[in-house]
């Protein structure tokens, strides 16, 4: 989850991001179902959990990213043309739909 400096396929990127969707939907269905009973400092439980647990997804899903654009030779400050309005996030998707490439300078093996 927190190697930055390694590359990582096509499949086992979108595997990984399914699983990670699977079980952020799940969780968070679990906490819209049952409510908690914390009294202490919180005023809304479920909201703090949420939040908590979004961060550690985004950080996962951050680091994976990261390491499936190592893949293709990229560095992971590609991620910021997602923030181009309309076409950044195409040309993001494009980026991680591509083919890896054998002589990246991540990859370690």
């Amino acid at each position: 989850m927190f190697v930055w400096r390694d590359v990582e396929d096509r499949k086992v990127y979108w595997i990984t991001f399914a699983i990670n969707a699977l079980i952020a939907g799940i969780i968070y269905g679990f906490l819209n179902v049952h409510v908690f009973e914390i009294e202490d400092h919180i005023e809304n439980p479920q909201q703090f959990l949420r939040f908590i647990i979004a961060c550690l997804f985004a950080v996962a899903e951050f680091s994976s990213t990261a390491r499936r654009l190592h893949d293709s030779n990229r560095s992971n400050w590609w991620i910021f043309i997602s923030i181009i309005p309309i076409i950044g996030p195409i040309w993001f998707f494009f980026l991680l739909i591509a083919p890896g490439k054998e002589a990246s300078r991540w990859r370690t093996k």
